[in-house]
């Protein structure tokens, strides 16, 4: 349990440096990086709400071909 939040911990921490370094290294502005942000979360929803209507799909179909 301890590496598992250990492993979550770095992971955040790597992901709000690279936001810094796109930031201040390069000089994309914050709003840029917000909308972008938003956007990405947005997609990875849809991909998993995509991922789990196939599944549902499939496990039914499974299902249905047993009977």
């Amino acid at each position: 349990m301890r590496r598992r939040l250990r492993t979550a911990f770095l992971g955040v921490v790597a992901f709000v440096a690279l936001i810094w370094g796109a930031v201040d290294i390069v000089g994309i502005p914050w709003r840029n990086m917000a909308s972008l942000l938003v956007q990405v979360t947005i997609a990875v929803m849809a991909l998993i709400a995509a991922a789990a209507g196939l599944t549902t799909l499939w496990v039914f179909i499974r299902r249905r071909g047993r009977d």
